[in-house]
């Protein structure tokens, strides 16, 4: 079983941020739009508050605990698949 990694180390290689400050922004973005796609595929209602409320309670366990690799690799690739979050292309 592979140690799991600090968030703020987590976030940062997610997002390709330097900074929690500024990572942490992108990493509730991609969060809360991964909970309301997994709500709208179980269709269920939900109400904006209840998605806060998660994202919240989210955050705070990856504080606790990290984020696994397994993890860190599907959290990169949906941020890499929103727009404009993709990585540069060279020229």
């Amino acid at each position: 079983m592979t140690p799991n990694i600090l968030f703020k180390k987590a976030i940062n290689e997610i997002t390709r941020k330097t900074s929690e400050a500024k990572a942490l922004p992108a990493f509730k973005m991609l969060l809360a739009a991964e909970i309301r796609r997994t709500w709208r595929a179980k269709f269920l209602a939900f109400d904006e508050s209840d998605v806060e409320r998660t994202l919240q309670e989210n955050i705070e366990y990856y504080r606790e605990k990290g984020l696994e690799e397994a993890e860190v690799k599907k959290f990169k690739r949906l941020y890499a698949e929103l727009p404009w979050r993709g990585p540069r292309k060279k020229i």
